[in-house]
């Protein structure tokens, strides 16, 4: 569970960075929504994780989680 932790927080600047660098309308949302995505996809980890994590570090990683996604939504509606 943590191995996919990092994969899926890696996901979210890779994805990102990959979309930048292509500059293309289209081809930057799809990979602003893979970062959402993956933004999603470790917060819900992060949540499963509550079991073992203290439940301060996983609000406050839930709540950046959150941050970035509606960072992300931003940025998709403004090159949509």
């Amino acid at each position: 569970m943590g191995r996919q932790s990092v994969e899926s927080l890696d996901s979210i600047c890779s994805n990102m960075e990959e979309g930048y660098e292509r500059k293309a309308g289209k081809e930057i949302i799809n990979f602003f929504r893979m970062s959402k995505g993956s933004a999603g996809e470790a917060k819900d980890r992060y949540k499963r994780l509550s079991r073992i994590l203290p439940e301060e570090i996983v609000s406050k990683r839930v709540a950046v989680l959150n941050e970035i996604r509606a960072m992300l939504e931003s940025l998709i509606k403004k090159w949509n």
